[in-house]
């Protein structure tokens, strides 16, 4: 009986203890074939066990912690497999101040979507990094060369996951080109923009390196042209520019795109 009850699990939220048994959750989700909707609070680095979990109809997975840093929570996205993935959100709350996490982080991402090949609509990628670092040493040359590969990176593998409806990015490094590739295209203007199903896209960055005309231009062009982009909200940092102030945004605004845009207070607070 005990077994029956499980193989019809659909929705499965774990907050495990620092010393529980990972045999037990790797026999708990093992049994769980039919599970779709899948929460895990990680309290350390190591609760799921070695090698691959296949969860073929989980649709829904939240992974969070507020111990851990991004690339051990990444460690355990590694380890799943699923193939029916439309919505994964993945939370990391300890700050961090190393760039080579970011690449790492990513790089984990990237095999997970590799293997798993999921068709993601929506997508929650929340780090939290403590920047101040980076804007006081940014005259050092390997810290921008390090700053580039990882908005490199990120680019690469989020132009992967095209399906996506919605996007909610804290704390990950974005380059400019990939906003250039975001903005929408005429019918003569060149290849298809990624993200074609874009509906809403949310990021929050308090080390925003993106020309502001870029990152408004990307906005009112997929607002004007692609007519799916209903929702933008921004948190940038604070002396970036004031976007709203830009008089084709002002349109756009008015013409009924719901537009939040907010400036971070201080550079270092998560």
């Amino acid at each position: 009986p005990q077994t029956l009850r499980l193989q019809n699990l659909d929705t499965l939220h774990l907050h495990p203890s620092a010393n529980v048994d990972v045999l037990v959750i790797q026999q708990l989700l093992k049994a769980s074939s039919k599970l779709r909707v899948l929460e895990i609070y990680l309290p350390g680095p190591d609760i799921l066990p070695t090698g691959a979990i296949i969860l073929p109809s989980l649709t829904h997975l939240r992974l969070a912690s507020g111990d851990s840093e991004c690339t051990q929570i990444a460690n355990h996205l590694e380890r799943l497999e699923c193939p029916n993935l439309t919505h994964l959100a993945f939370q990391a709350k300890r700050i961090v101040s190393d760039l080579q996490i970011s690449i790492d982080f990513m790089l984990g991402f990237e095999k997970f979507l590799s293997r798993s090949r999921p068709r993601l609509r929506s997508l929650v990628l929340r780090i939290c990094w403590h920047w101040y670092w980076v804007n006081s040493d940014w005259e050092n040359a390997q810290i921008r060369e390090s700053y580039q590969e990882c908005g490199r990176l990120s680019r690469r593998v989020l132009s992967t996951v095209g399906r996506l409806e919605n996007l909610f990015l804290s704390g990950v490094i974005l380059d400019e080109q990939l906003f250039e590739e975001m903005a929408s295209r005429d019918r003569n203007g060149g290849p298809m923009t990624i993200f074609p199903h874009l509906e809403s896209i949310e990021i929050a960055c308090r080390h925003f390196r993106v020309n502001p005309q870029v990152l408004v231009d990307m906005i009112t062009s997929r607002w004007r042209q692609s007519g799916k982009l209903k929702k933008v909200d921004l948190r940038l940092p604070v002396d970036y520019e004031r976007i709203e102030a830009y008089d084709e945004l002002q349109k756009c605004v008015i013409a009924g795109l719901d537009l939040t845009a907010q400036y971070f207070k201080s550079p270092w607070v998560c």
